[in-house]
């Protein structure tokens, strides 16, 4: 009679025994960690190196950004989620022969510049593993063959995957010499007739599968390749890698302008340009700095031509001239700036026919109050500044802003150039908070007001001098 209640008792031992091996435990003081939070932190981790630090700091420490995104899904190995592996078969594609040596780059996405590269061992094969779930991206390189590209998916329900790359017969590549010469066919110096030695830093070479006009803007042709070039002690000279099938056009340019073409042909190595091209792409440019006042020459100006990253400096001398050589020809843009002296900035178009004459004078301002309605100080007020000069509103540096009124309500604005501005102030639109948000965090730092935000505004003329007591009225805003 015994019997069934035995039965009984041995089930329920065995069930407890399970469910003791199965479930977790769970310390009453350690929540159990949420799964899909810790992923979404795992996957973010390596994209918080590259994506909120500055260009200078990514680009100092570039491998431990990408190694800390590859080697995310590491991670998750406490809960129980299986890391990612990949496997990679690189073959030729003529005999299916395993190609040992071959460069295999595993990545979550490209550029692939700083992400070292995996050597296939002797079967032709390299793995991967530790691999965060998601995609992929396999590249497969090879010498004097074509490299192939896949992607990659892995997931929970298949981590393991097996890529397969048939790498192709390469076209042969050709180094291209490319030169300037004199008129008797030697290497061009920095002191050959035509060339003057700042020229030197703006010239350069790009790649074009069609031929540009002398004179275009390469930077507009994106289907262009530039080459870096090669210094060499005794002259000016490039290489650039063509592949032997390839016709194209290389360009010279100077400051990225096309100043001549050369088209180059099946098994052609040497391309030359001649230095009179050069010197029929620049002009001579005198400069003279005086003082608005009187026309004395101002001493000691520092001069700049501005060309794209590079400029080039010269200092006014006692008679406030200053000499810069040969410059391109075409639009660029010139600042002076002068101690007790408001700085200029204006744009230029080469060649010159007279030398060019620059006015300075002292700094100007404008001082003013915001009020509202009834008369009465407002303080924190947005506040915008614009110049009217063309130059500055084609180039889109015309306008500051980012200025508020101070307690009285009162601003101002120093070292102005003897123009005309627009000064405004107004209320910018807040964007809404996103549900969830913490209020007191949004709106701490107002979004920046944009010149045609501003409800209110004033045309400053400051060429015959200081803008004083400048008011502008908007309302008060509200709570």
């Amino acid at each position: 009679m015994f019997r069934p209640l035995a039965w009984v008792l041995a089930l329920v031992v065995v069930a407890v025994s399970v469910l003791l091996i199965v479930v977790p435990r769970v310390s009453p003081d350690r929540p159990t960690p949420d799964v899909d939070a810790v992923l979404a932190q795992d996957a973010s981790r390596g994209a918080t190196e590259v994506e909120l630090t500055s260009d200078s700091e990514a680009d100092a420490r570039p491998e431990a950004g990408r190694a800390d995104a590859i080697a995310s899904g590491t991670q998750a190995a406490g809960l129980g989620i299986p890391d990612g592996a990949i496997e990679v078969s690189v073959v030729r594609d003529e005999d299916g022969s395993p190609i040992e040596g071959a460069e295999v780059v595993i990545a979550p996405h490209g550029p692939w510049d700083h992400i070292p590269a995996l050597a296939t061992r002797d079967d032709g094969t390299v793995r991967q593993s530790g691999l965060r779930l998601g995609s992929w991206v396999v590249r497969a390189t090879s010498p004097r063959r074509a490299e192939r590209v896949e992607f990659v998916s892995l997931s929970s329900e298949s981590s393991q995957a097996s890529v397969n790359l048939r790498l192709q017969h390469a076209a042969l590549v050709r180094d291209v010499h490319v030169r300037i010469v004199d008129a008797q066919g030697q290497l061009a110096t920095p002191q050959t007739p035509g060339i003057d030695a700042p020229i030197t830093s703006l010239l350069g070479v790009a790649l074009a599968p069609q031929c540009q006009r002398p004179g275009s803007r390469m930077s507009d042709n994106h289907s262009a390749t530039r080459v870096s070039s090669e210094s060499v002690p005794d002259g000016l000279h490039w290489k650039i890698p063509l592949r032997d099938d390839r016709t194209a056009f290389i360009h010279l340019l100077l400051a990225e302008r096309v100043v001549s073409a050369h088209e180059v042909s099946a098994g052609q190595d040497l391309v030359e340009f001649l230095a009179q091209d050069l010197a029929a792409a620049t002009s001579a440019c005198d400069v003279l700095v005086l003082d608005t006042a009187d026309d004395a020459p101002v001493v000691g100006a520092k001069v700049v031509f501005h060309f794209g990253n590079r400029k080039w400096t010269r200092t006014s001398d006692e008679e406030g001239r200053v000499g810069f050589g040969l410059v391109p020809l075409g639009e660029t843009t010139l600042t002076v700036d002068a101690p007790k002296y408001a700085s200029l900035r204006q744009n230029v178009q080469i060649p010159l026919s007279a030398p060019l004459v620059l006015r300075l004078g002292a700094p100007r301002r404008i001082h003013g109050i915001v009020v509202d309605g009834s008369g009465e100080p407002i303080e924190n007020v947005p506040l915008i500044l614009q110049s009217e000069d063309e130059a500055k509103l084609r180039m889109g540096t015309s306008y500051t802003f980012g200025a508020k009124s101070g307690p009285d309500g009162r601003f101002e604005y120093g070292s102005l150039w003897h123009e005309t501005y627009v000064v405004g102030a107004g209320w910018p639109p807040v964007p809404p908070v996103p549900a969830g948000a913490d209020r007191s965090e949004t709106g701490r730092q107002p979004p920046l007001m944009t010149p045609q935000e501003a409800v209110v505004t004033e045309r400053v003329d400051l060429r015959a001098g200081d803008a004083l007591g400048v008011v502008l009225r908007v309302d008060r805003k509200k709570p």
